[in-house]
């Protein structure tokens, strides 16, 4: 089952145990394999990543929400690591801080967020402007029948493109950074009707970091190192 995305490192706070956090409707509870009662999650093909003939990566340990639903507060899911695959969560040249940052409680005269992610459908690194103030959306998904799944996001963050598209479908669990290096929120989705029509005016769809990390247990990997916010 190939995720076609990237994730975030993090340690379940209760006991230290380490996972990949990455996307429901990739890996978990909001993908097909849930119905199925598969837990594999299986080595992307365009990863680019040297394999070992086994493609297994990792088994999905949890998600949140826990059965498929129509409103999704985080699209979530934790992937425990099989023991060969190291985790690690370079977004442009550092690793990200393992303090989170709270946008909404560190908004500077609502001015918007600039930010940075390196999906697996565009492995470079793209830029955008992320609006500070969550918002509701629904997200319609293809599903191979040809018709479309709808689900509510009661809060999530939009991002616009800098000069380029910010994400596109198959981008979903990568991480959004700041200037800082310090994770700011997960990306779940692209806004558009028409998957060949993306552009930079296209939103990229941010579910928060806190909220993740709060609602789960969880803290991130990677250097305390703390956030300037300008």
């Amino acid at each position: 089952m190939p995720p076609g995305s990237y994730g975030i490192p993090v340690r379940r706070t209760v006991d230290g145990v380490t996972f990949l956090l990455t996307a429901a409707h990739v890996v978990g509870s909001l993908s097909w394999a849930h119905e199925l009662s598969r837990t594999d999650v299986l080595l992307a093909a365009n990863s680019g990543v040297p394999g070992s003939g086994d493609p297994i990566v990792g088994h999905v340990h949890m998600s949140h929400p826990s059965e498929p639903c129509d409103v999704v507060e985080l699209d979530a899911s934790l992937v425990g690591p099989v023991e060969r695959v190291a985790l690690t969560d370079v977004v442009r040249d550092e690793r990200p801080s393992g303090i989170p940052r709270d946008v909404e409680a560190t908004v500077v005269d609502d001015n918007p967020v600039i930010v940075y992610k390196r999906g697996s459908q565009q492995p470079q690194l793209t830029a955008g402007l992320l609006d500070p103030f969550a918002t509701s959306i629904v997200l319609r998904t293809p599903q191979p029948d040809g018709t479309s799944l709808a689900r509510t996001y009661p809060r999530v963050f939009l991002v616009h493109g800098d000069g380029q598209a910010f994400a596109k479908p198959g981008d979903s669990g990568s991480a959004v950074v700041d200037a800082d290096d310090c994770v700011v929120g997960m990306l779940v989705g692209v806004r558009v009707e028409d998957s060949h029509a993306i552009d930079e005016n296209t939103p990229g769809i941010v579910v928060s970091i806190t909220d993740i990390l709060d609602t789960l247990d969880l803290e991130l990997l990677g250097p305390k190192r703390p956030c300037t916010v300008v």
